[in-house]
């Protein structure tokens, strides 16, 4: 009788922690963002995807698979199957209406799986988290999402337009317990007709020192933007002092002060 206790434990401790690895692009281990420019008005843009890691857990007598990308999060919609994703930042003009079209996708497929449902956060409170399934969802038979891209509207990252794009690689029909995993995608981010929303002042913006860093991670096609580079501008202050002339005399110890903060700044 022990042994029998032991051995179900260990199965069931084999159940939560056993994982699977299906490989995609076993040579990376982040997602590879390739843009090619077409014209001023669209480019267009190529993901290829790590291994897609599978973890199975044991909830309400069904092994769930718990599905993760390295370098992605995961959908948040509580109850709803919890697919690896990413919100891709493409710089854009300053005023139009843009749009990501989804042009082809290597694809993969894997059957016989149940993806593990989105939970919300646990609470500490009676140590009650009840399982949530979202059955509107589980019983539909069709993929889930529908769409592996999908725009966002326009935005505004500091001085820099933006166009926000959501990345799913993976679907997932929960009728026939089937997934779609691309191994690679493409799409379009090109301008369409209208004004789009969150439109800019005309004009070049220089962008602040400070918030280059941020660009360069956040924006994925930064180096292809059209705001002013700082190696292209020496000499451009970062502080400009505008005074009348009768105290033009009383603003330059400031001034100086600030340049030997290390801030570059004219009168």
């Amino acid at each position: 009788m022990k042994w029998f206790f032991c051995f179900f434990c260990l199965l069931f401790w084999s159940l939560l922690i056993a994982s699977d690895r299906i490989p995609l692009n076993p040579s990376i281990n982040q997602p590879q963002i390739d843009i090619y420019p077409e014209n001023r008005e669209s480019f267009r843009v190529e993901i290829r995807f790590p291994d897609l890691i599978l973890t199975d857990t044991l909830q309400n007598a069904i092994v769930w698979s718990q599905l993760l990308i390295n370098g992605m999060g995961s959908s948040g919609e509580i109850g709803s199957p919890q697919l690896p994703q990413t919100v891709r930042l493409f710089a854009i003009e300053k005023s139009g209406d843009y749009a990501a079209e989804f042009l082809s996708a290597d694809i993969v497929e894997y059957s016989g799986i149940s993806v593990f449902p989105a939970q919300p956060k646990p609470i500490r409170d009676n140590g009650s988290n009840a399982f949530q399934i979202d059955y509107s969802v589980y019983q539909q038979n069709r993929w889930y999402p529908e769409a592996m891209v999908s725009d966002q509207n326009e935005a505004i990252l500091r001085e820099q337009r933006i166009l926000p794009v959501g990345v799913y690689p993976v679907q997932f029909n929960p009728v026939v317990k089937k997934m779609r995993i691309a191994r690679s995608l493409s799409f379009r981010v090109s301008l369409k007709s209208g004004r789009g929303e969150n439109v800019m002042l005309t004009g070049p913006n220089i962008p602040s020192r400070s918030f280059i860093p941020l660009y360069k991670n956040f924006i994925d096609n930064f180096s292809f933007s059209d705001m002013v580079a700082y190696g292209e501008t020496p000499g451009l202050p970062d502080m400009l002092i505008i005074t009348h002339d009768q105290f033009y005399q009383t603003v330059i110890p400031f001034a100086e002060w600030k340049r030997q903060k290390g801030i570059p700044c004219e009168i």
